[in-house]
């Protein structure tokens, strides 16, 4: 059952974390996949397996969605 059709929108995979209207803090990566830097989103719609972005974001943004708890106080982190 289809109950919306949504034109023109960016979605990334739901984060665990989201909540409809959530700011929060994604690692986008950067300098060709070497580093990653902390990028404040703004959800909007939710699915089960999808998040609505309204800001932080511009399509083809690459985005680090597993466990970064560890890491959550830190702007920027090196990748191997």
């Amino acid at each position: 059952m289809l109950l919306e059709r949504i034109e023109n929108a960016l979605f990334v995979p739901r984060p665990a974390a989201a909540e409809i209207g959530a700011q929060l803090g994604l690692f986008k990566l950067v300098e060709e996949r070497s580093a990653a830097v902390r990028t404040q989103v703004q959800l909007g719609r939710l699915s089960v397996n999808s998040a609505e972005i309204l800001a932080g974001l511009v399509e083809g943004d690459e985005v680090v969605l597993g466990d970064m708890q560890a890491w959550s106080e830190r702007p920027r982190l090196r990748l191997r």
